[in-house]
């Protein structure tokens, strides 16, 4: 494979990496895969991910571009008012423009982890170039949403976390020599349970789940929603949607679930089962840059 670096847009301000597969790799007709910011993480990605996701999926002739968007990385900050939820997708274009133009690509997969993942999803509800997009411990709920049930969420991670560890032998044995704070954990389940006990269960408005259904609605895309089991924005998404219903909405969408792996999948085990996911998906047969 080949990688060279990249700069587009209009003005040209954002700065990417091309990452090409071999000449000798057949790759006609395949759509280019585009990489997305995780947050403030530059287009290398948490642990590296968005580099080795990249080189994995050229060797089987996939031409990839991970960029960064404005005021990230290596590139320039906007000079006007567009809020970034606008700006992100209006880039995300830009990189395929720029990519159709360059290989004479027209048909695009957008992947991405945390905010990124949003905006990817985003991009697959207005722009019908995208034919794939993989969206990885996305949120996919309004602000007002979000800090609405900010506590709940952080609980609900931790509760899990903590109930884990007190099944498992290796926290015992931990504590045993002095490495675990195992009283800890029991103290802080107690309380929730305690609370659990005390408070209403909070109720959400019935457009509270109108910012997926109305995405998924529209998208005619192939799709991959991904959560990390120990990341918050999985509690988020149990605590909001139903699996079951989510798939209904579209016959193209798959979920799945990481186990013992978090937000940023720090475990070298999480990022090979990641990575392993994302290309077997990519590279099945059902897939429809495949079927024709």
């Amino acid at each position: 494979m080949r990688e060279k670096a990249v700069i587009f847009g209009n003005p040209k301000s954002l700065v990417g990496i091309v990452t090409q597969p071999d000449f000798t790799v057949g790759s006609s007709g395949l759509p280019a895969i585009i990489i997305l910011n995780a947050g403030l993480l530059h287009r290398v990605g948490p642990n590296r991910l968005h580099v080795k996701m990249a080189r994995k999926l050229a060797t089987v002739g996939f031409n990839v571009l991970r960029f960064d968007f404005s005021g990230n990385g290596d590139s320039n900050a906007r000079n006007d008012n567009i809020p970034f939820g606008q700006s992100s997708i209006d880039e995300i274009q830009d990189a395929m423009n720029y990519l159709s133009s360059s290989k004479n690509i027209s048909k695009f997969i957008l992947v991405g982890i945390c905010s990124g993942a949003d905006s990817a999803i985003k991009t697959a509800s207005c722009d019908d170039r995208v034919v794939g997009a993989i969206g990885i411990n996305g949120s996919y709920l309004d602000d007002n949403i979000s800090k609405r049930l900010s506590a709940d969420i952080v609980s609900s991670t931790q509760s899990r976390y903590y109930h884990s560890h007190l099944f498992n032998y290796k926290s015992w044995w931990r504590l045993v020599t002095g490495k675990s704070d195992l009283y800890g954990a029991i103290r802080f389940l107690a309380t929730q349970m305690r609370k659990s006990l005390t408070r209403n269960t909070r109720s959400l408005p019935k457009t509270h789940i109108s910012t997926i259904t109305q995405l998924l609605a529209k998208i005619n895309a192939d799709l991959l929603i991904v959560y990390s089991e120990g990341s918050s924005t999985f509690d988020a998404f149990q605590m909001v949607y139903k699996e079951a219903d989510i798939l209904t909405l579209s016959s193209k969408l798959s979920i799945e679930i990481i186990k013992n792996s978090d937000h940023v999948f720090t475990l070298l085990e999480s990022q090979t089962t990641l990575m392993d996911l994302v290309y077997q998906w990519a590279t099945d047969k059902q897939r429809s840059w495949l079927t024709g």
